[in-house]
């Protein structure tokens, strides 16, 4: 997202990146603070809203507050540990129905820590390249609409 024109340095995207982000980790919500992919779903915001800051705080207090449990953020990231080990659990007992796959559940552990942390924390940010239309325009229905 660095190459989008809102964050170019003739534009103040990332000024009002860091608005967003300090008002929601201070003042909107001090307990769970900031968290390093904040950022990553904060900016997706300001794309999808034109620049809108305050549309923009707004949807990232909706997803961040409302759309994730309570415990998604905290210092410890259980909700997102939760994840972590649930799609581990499936893709394992996926695996095992497979002879030709062998896998052992240490390296499991290690693909789904150091690979799934980012996606879950950032709402798949960087998994999918955000340039796709059809990817902002999924996001921009999840952001508006929410989960249905």
């Amino acid at each position: 997202m660095p190459h989008h024109t809102l964050f170019t340095t003739d534009f103040d995207g990332t000024a009002k990146l860091r608005r967003i982000l300090i008002a929601y980790s201070v003042h909107v919500n001090p307990i769970i603070g900031y968290c390093q992919a904040m950022n990553f779903i904060a900016a997706m915001l300001l794309v999808v809203f034109d620049g809108n800051e305050i549309h923009s705080l707004m949807g990232l207090i909706c997803i961040i507050d409302h759309y994730f449990p309570p415990q998604y953020y905290d210092q410890q990231l259980t909700g997102a540990r939760a994840d972590q080990f649930l799609l581990r659990d499936l893709v394992t007992n996926r695996l095992r129905c497979d002879p030709k796959v062998i896998l052992s559940e240490q390296i499991m552990d290690e693909i789904t820590n150091s690979v799934t942390l980012n996606w879950f924390l950032s709402l798949f940010h960087n998994a999918v390249p955000w340039q796709h239309r059809a990817y902002l325009h999924y996001k921009s229905k999840l952001y508006i609409c929410g989960v249905q």
